[in-house]
């Protein structure tokens, strides 16, 4: 507990109460101004507003209804401006002037100031709020608070309507009376009953101090005893504590009757306590002792188990280690077996590609072997049709000359013809005719012959060539042939041999899936010896963990249990110091 300075409950309760008092008169005083002010506030609205009202009676309105109609400067307008200023001087007012409200604005009509200050009709009203004056224009009175303007210092406005002989509302008057005077009106009745006030609080504030003075020295007085006592508790003088409280006399039941009877049963309980105290204070220290002596042995124990434990727990992780690498291991050949099957399993489909694709190629080469003995075939044939063709332009040609012979002759004989017809004269003109028509037939004959031996020339000339070209074809198809023979037999050979590879394939193929099947069944052994051994380890590590728990609590008891004993001691120390006899 923090000490802090020594004050007396009294003392505090008397600067409280003082405080409180004092506060509650300052309150007091300030609420006398404030109502005396208000009064005074109150008192010169109540005068203004009956100035305002009397000058509204007097005021000219019939001249004022007049004027209203023709607002401009007249004769009418200074009479009622000199009305208004008159008014004013007489009621002592600052200020005496109508108004009307135009658009929500409040302008003068009638400045009831000299003639020099007045201000223009219609000219703005300063100070002067529309909203103020719709209850005015409704036939009540309407008074501000006090204004404290910068030019013409504090006073209040009053506004009242004016009214024409029928009682209807014709316009506004207002009034502002100087509010300088609330202070002194202030200070006139604060002088008058401040004294008196300020007596009345002092006497109460006295009475009420003495009496509390004195009404607290009596109900707390027991209160010093009830300290003494409390001292002699902490001193540990609980029988002469005992003795003080059985003599302490308190007539009311109040909280310091309570207080004591606390204090009374809390000597009582702490004496028990104290018996209490002592006697467990022994049994704890014989306990402790015997506890301390079986930690001690409990102690080795654990620390050697402990250590066998920790031996365990390493070489079982070294082997989950091993274990576990030779797991990661079999892992990579799994990935490298499954690899390998896939492979197997892809050159199997390749090779079945290729027998697929060299059983279609060997068929293609049966048909190819059958079209190139075919076009063997036809070329022979073609080449004994070109040669015969020879032959027959051969044949041709010898007949053309024969022909061509022919017609040598007949155009010789036709020669002669003409002579002798030339000879015979008329007789023979007839024959000269046939004659000359022979001639031209066999020219014509000679000239079809010479054309028809060119052709069979050409002919004979392009059926030489083709002789000469159908002999390369045909040895050409002769070495083709031998080649797609000789290819059809490599076709063969092939198809044999991708059978082969296909069969190797597929027994690599079930070998690899055998292989598989084993790696599998290995590495589920090798990962059920591993979770073995695992567990294992986390066994070993969970006793070796349980063990070093157990040397820490049994070393943290072993602590307990020697700070017992020095609590113990303490304590036994500590109550030897209670007097209790």
């Amino acid at each position: 507990m923090t000490e802090t300075h020594t004050h007396s409950i009294r003392t505090r309760l008397l600067l409280i109460v003082s405080s409180i008092l004092i506060l509650f008169f300052l309150f007091s005083s300030a609420a006398l101004y404030y109502n005396t002010n208000q009064t005074a506030v109150s008192t010169l609205k109540k005068t203004a507003e009956q100035d305002a009202q009397r000058i509204a009676n007097t005021f000219d309105t019939a001249t004022y209804t007049d004027f209203l109609n023709n607002p401009r400067p007249s004769e009418d307008y200074e009479k009622l401006r000199k009305s208004l200023d008159t008014l004013r001087k007489q009621n002592g007012l600052l200020y005496a002037y109508t108004a009307t409200v135009d658009q929500n604005q409040v302008k003068l009509l009638i400045d009831g100031l000299p003639v020099a200050d007045a201000a223009k009709i219609n000219d703005p009203a300063t100070g002067a709020v529309a909203s103020d004056m719709k209850e005015v224009l409704q036939g009540k009175t309407h008074t501000t608070d006090v204004i404290d303007d910068p030019k013409y210092g504090q006073y209040i406005s009053v506004y009242v309507p004016l009214k024409s002989e029928t009682g209807e509302t014709i316009g506004i008057l207002g009034v502002d009376i100087a509010a300088k005077d609330v202070e002194t009106l202030t200070t006139t009745l604060l002088k008058q009953t401040l004294p008196l006030f300020l007596g009345l609080l002092v006497l109460l504030l006295l009475l009420t101090l003495g009496s509390l003075y004195y009404i607290l020295g009596r109900k707390l007085k027991p209160l010093e005893t009830l300290q003494s006592v409390a001292q002699m508790i902490a001193d540990g003088k609980l029988s002469q504590a005992d003795q003080t409280m059985q003599q302490l006399k308190i007539p009311a039941k109040d909280e310091i009757y309570t207080l004591a009877r606390s204090i009374q049963q809390m000597n009582q309980t702490l004496r028990l306590m104290i018996v209490d105290i002592k006697r467990t204070t022994a049994l704890v220290t014989d306990t402790s002792q015997a506890i301390d002596a079986g930690t001690t042995e409990v102690l080795d124990g654990s620390t050697q188990i402990a250590e066998t434990m920790s031996e365990i727990a390493t070489g079982t992780e070294s082997q989950t280690h091993t274990t576990l690498a030779l797991t990661d291991e079999m892992s990579g050949f799994s990935s490298l077996v499954q690899k390998t099957t896939d492979d197997s399993q892809h050159i199997e489909q390749t090779v079945e590609t290729m027998r697929v694709a060299t059983r279609d190629g060997q068929t293609q080469m049966k048909q190819s072997v059958t079209r190139m003995n075919m076009i063997h075939s036809h070329v022979v044939e073609a080449t004994e049709q070109v040669r015969q063709l020879k032959q027959q332009s051969t044949d041709i040609q010898a007949l053309v000359t024969i022909i061509r012979d022919i017609a040598a002759q007949t155009n010789l004989l036709a020669l002669n013809a003409a002579i002798e017809a030339a000879r015979a004269g008329e007789q023979g003109k007839g024959f000269a005719v046939v004659a000359t028509e022979v001639k031209k037939l066999s020219t014509h004959v000679a000239s079809s012959v010479d054309q028809i031996a060119a052709i069979v020339q050409n002919i004979t000339g392009n059926s030489t060539q083709m002789e000469v070209r159908f002999a390369e074809t045909l040895q050409e198809t002769v070495s083709g042939q031998q080649e797609i023979q000789a290819t059809d037999g490599s076709f063969t050979q092939i198809a044999e041999q991708v059978g082969t590879v296909a069969s190797s394939a597929a027994g690599m193929r079930q070998q690899m899936l055998d292989v598989a099947r084993t790696e599998a069944r290995i590495r589920n052994a090798l990962t059920e010896i591993a979770a073995v051994a695992e567990e294992h380890t986390a066994g070993n590590e969970e006793v070796a963990a349980a063990s070093e728990q157990m040397i820490a609590t049994i070393t943290g008891l072993h602590v307990l249990v020697e700070t017992l004993n020095e609590t113990s001691s303490y304590l036994t120390d500590q109550t030897e110091k209670f007097d209790l006899t």
